[in-house]
């Protein structure tokens, strides 16, 4: 070992960056670092001023994001739509038709309260991204598919002290409060003009009572669509994107997703980019889905052919009021629609998408002699373009959805200053200020996850961010996990003196010029004898990087000691993170006394020494905290062509020099810890592209770490924090759309200011927003919190008034009794409009009654009509 240890320093003499000679033991030897000088020590900066926040405006004064395509730079309209109005009634038509699922589901079925989900029976999901897969018994005893909750069996995860979030765990579950969807089964074919597909039963325990087969509920809790057109992206973990292909949720990541245009008499293949599409994007995925409302294998082609072809009539189980706001002129006497799909279509949409005679297999190819294909295989070019209609006509209608009259609304744009009392102003100063929640929840949408956000002026901006994380303090740190061995160097070969040298320590190097500054350290550092209980503990002074101006990712922590005995007043530790040796990486650490003499070295592999950087994340997407990273990595998942979800990662990509499938851009001048040429050099040893001062905006020049082989290994390794990050959700209306979290373990307003309050649930880890922390807010604070968060509450909403207004639906709504008998086929029998819940329709004017809300727990809370 110490032949092989002689031969390492060698390797670093040869490459000419040593300063001086050290002999010991037969092994001279020349080592980059100890040098003589010192930089001093810097006070501690002073803190970075708190951010001013503007308050959230009123919604009404906001516009929604335009609607084209990326690649002729045309508008939608006319190019795709031809009437906007016709498109919108068509949307709202498919939105709540419970002929579009193959078992009886609408897209409403689960966004029909609030664009939310109230149920509270059948409604839970066992963990099923990284949790255990079982279900686990609630809070008040009961377990398994088609339970009905109850208030006591929330919150999720319970602690003795609910305002520590280190007390006593009383209970804690992984299991996810959702939406019930299908119960499984493999496709076979369509039945036009019935609620029911043709479908084939495949067991699916855990979704099972007594071996029956009950709907399946999603892993992930309903958003809201209200609102939901100012979505940048869509879906928790943002995998609805916001260039809208005509096809899937996908965007430019589906390589081969098109659609059918008539050129010339002649169907031609066309590519499309619709920008700030996701909600179209989101449309096309559920549908399909065999979790929430499609036999396995079925396509939107598919659904396409049975709601386009007769005798299916639009809305045909469900009663359409004549003063709906929309449907109204086409409401029938009885039940449905008196039209088709085919003509909402063709009154909605350009010819050259639907007018054709041809026919066409499921891959959109030409059939030259349809009569040799089997009816159920050969389609219009109507129902091949099913896809884009579809989620453009959805997302058409979802875009009249916009809640702007809440009492906050009509406070911040002058329409009654009087709308928010004592308290709710109150509450918004916390809001604003010690609660911090603006800092997530921006701008009139009360999130960052928003066009009002991420765009300026139709481009976007910032999807890409770099800061601090957790509860740092500085920017930059270095951790030992486990503890480096260090022995005396002329006691090496014989092994004996071997200590432990424990190290966390951070600090904020900065730039003097072209020198790099050493930072005031904090943390600890400790020495300890291996076979007994003796150490020392020392208090860390300063930390920089690129000691000796050396090329490569080196560090020099000075330190004196606090406590303990038989070890040097003060410690100069210099570290070599990832120093390539033989073909491996490995780390160093040699420790001098502070009169410099040496007095210990060790090495480890290259996971040994932890350095910390800011990290980079997406922009409105957060580690909350509410459930351990592991069990749903949110937008740190990859879509299902193996390219990230996260703009994080694909950024990591691009620095890589590789093409990744989004287009977007990172300028990493608007970084609230911007790349420094200087102080992050050493980091990157093949150095920086790009440098600039962002227009005078900094201090010293930034950059992005250049894509060569010296850099590759440092940016494969960019610390990010995307895993178990979730898309910031809007806090409108959020009274009304309980249970509340990414995972549904929440059922009140309170019970969210609580885990806020103290700071989160699961708060060990790396990727946790720097922002959830303990608030220390009083009782009487949380309760003007949820009050100012009331104000949000719109009553239009409340009261089901247009634009929300709707048709008739009927909702599954967990079984009294589970049985198998009319025909025996592996599933219960479920008629969602003999056994499920029934949601009358309303007309322009809304209802005398107000929307039960979850558990009917917020009843008495609602606005008045």
């Amino acid at each position: 070992m110490h032949n092989r240890l002689c031969e390492w320093f060698a390797t670093l003499a040869g490459m000419g960056i040593g300063l001086g000679v050290l002999s010991a033991a037969g092994c001279d030897y020349e080592f980059i670092w100890g040098g003589d000088s010192d930089p001093g020590v810097v006070p501690p900066p002073s803190g970075v001023e708190e951010e001013k926040h503007d308050i959230p405006g009123s919604l009404a004064l906001e516009k929604l994001p335009p609607l084209f395509d990326r690649i002729t730079g045309k508008d939608i309209e006319p190019d795709l739509i031809v009437d906007n109005d016709a498109a919108i009634a068509l949307g709202k038509a498919l939105f709540w038709d419970m002929q579009s699922g193959s078992d009886g589901q609408a897209c409403a079925s689960c966004h029909f309260s609030a664009g939310a989900d109230n149920r509270s029976r059948n409604q839970l999901s066992p963990g099923l991204l990284g949790g255990n897969g079982k279900f686990d018994k609630t809070r008040t005893g009961g377990k398994g598919p088609n339970l009905q909750l109850v208030a006591a069996d929330y919150p999720f995860h319970v602690l003795k002290d609910p305002e520590d979030r280190n007390s006593k765990v009383l209970f804690d579950s992984d299991d996810v409060t959702s939406s019930q969807g299908v119960r499984r089964a493999d496709f076979i074919a369509v039945k036009p003009g019935f609620i029911n597909d043709k479908c084939e039963t495949v067991p699916d325990p855990p979704f099972q009572v007594d071996g029956i087969n009950v709907r399946r509920v999603e892993p992930r809790n309903a958003p809201t669509v209200i609102n939901a057109a100012f979505n940048f992206r869509n879906f928790w973990d943002g995998r609805a994107n916001r260039w809208f292909n005509g096809v899937d949720p996908f965007g430019r990541r589906n390589k081969d997703a098109f659609i059918l245009e008539v050129k010339g008499n002649k169907p031609v293949k066309r590519k499309l980019e619709i920008v700030n599409g996701s909600l179209a994007s989101q449309a096309t995925g559920p549908v399909v889905s065999p979790f929430e409302a499609s036999c396995q294998g079925r396509t939107l082609t598919d659904v396409g052919r049975k709601l386009v072809r007769a005798p299916t009539i639009p809305l045909g189980f469900q009663k359409v009021l004549p003063d709906d706001s929309v449907l109204g002129p086409l409401a029938a006497p009885n039940k449905g629609l008196e039209t088709t799909y085919a003509k909402m279509i063709e009154a909605a949409f350009a010819a050259k998408l639907w007018k054709s005679d041809l026919y066409f297999d499921a891959d959109k190819n030409v059939l030259a002699d349809p009569n040799k294909v089997p009816a159920d295989q050969r389609f219009t070019l109507m129902e091949t373009n099913f896809s884009l209609f579809w989620g453009l006509a959805i997302q058409a209608y979802e875009r009249t959805l916009v809640s702007a009259n809440t009492p906050f609304d009509r406070f911040r744009d002058g329409r009654d200053k009087n709308a928010l009392g004592k308290h709710q102003l109150a509450g918004l100063d916390i809001f604003l200020n010690q609660g911090k929640c603006v800092n997530c929840h921006k701008t009139a949408m009360f999130t960052s996850a928003s066009t009002l956000h991420l765009i300026d002026e139709f481009e976007e901006e910032g999807l890409v961010e770099r800061m601090l994380m957790t509860e740092e303090d500085q920017n930059y740190g270095v951790r030992t996990d486990p503890p480096f061995k260090v022995r005396p160097f002329t006691l090496w070969k014989k092994g004996k003196g071997e200590r432990t040298l424990s190290l966390d320590v951070e600090a904020t190097p900065t730039a003097k010029g072209d020198k790099i500054v050493p930072g005031a350290a904090i943390g600890q550092i400790v020495l300890s004898k291996v076979d007994d209980d003796d150490s020392c503990v020392y208090d860390p002074e300063s930390m920089t990087f690129g000691v000796d101006d050396s090329p490569s990712r080196d560090i020099r922590i000075d330190a004196e000691r606090k406590s303990g005995s038989g070890c040097p007043s003060k410690l100069r530790i210099f570290l070599r993170d990832d120093f390539k040796v033989e073909g491996e990486f490995l780390d160093f650490v040699l420790v001098q006394d502070g009169g410099g003499e040496l007095e210990f070295v060790g090495y480890g592999p290259s996971s040994l020494l932890d350095l910390r950087e800011p990290a980079l994340y997406d922009n409105g997407f957060y580690n909350i905290g509410v459930r351990p990273t592991a069990e749903d990595i949110g937008v740190g998942g990859e879509d299902p062509f193996g390219n990230p979800l996260s703009f994080t990662e694909q950024y990591v990509q691009m620095l890589l020099g590789k093409d990744v499938r989004d287009p977007f851009e990172v300028d990493p001048c608007t970084f609230d810890v911007p790349w420094s040429v200087v102080v992050d050099g050493p980091l990157f040893p093949g150095g920086f592209r790009d440098k600039t001062k962002c227009d005078g905006k900094l201090k010293t020049a930034t950059g992005e770490p250049k894509d060569n082989k010296a850099n590759e290994r440092f940016i494969k390794n960019l610390r990010t924090a995307v895993n178990g990050a979730f898309k910031v959700p809007t806090l409108r209306n959020s009274q009304l759309t309980a249970p509340y979290m990414h995972n549904g373990g929440m059922s009140t307003l309170e019970q969210v200011v609580e885990f806020y309050n103290r700071g989160g649930d699961f708060h060990r880890n790396r990727e946790l927003d720097p922002d959830i922390t303990r608030l220390e807010l009083n009782a009487q604070q949380r309760a003007d919190l949820v009050l100012f968060l009331q104000s949000l509450t719109d009553p239009d909403v409340v009261f089901q008034r247009a634009p929300f207004d709707h048709p008739q639906l009927f909702v599954p709504n967990g079984l009294d009794k589970v049985v198998d008998v009319a025909p025996a086929d592996g599933r219960a029998d479920d008629d969602p409009i003999k056994d499920g819940l029934e949601i009358p329709a309303v007309g322009a004017g809304g209802s005398n009654k107000p929307i039960r809300t979850f558990l009917n727990l917020e009843g008495n809370d609602l606005p008045k009509p």
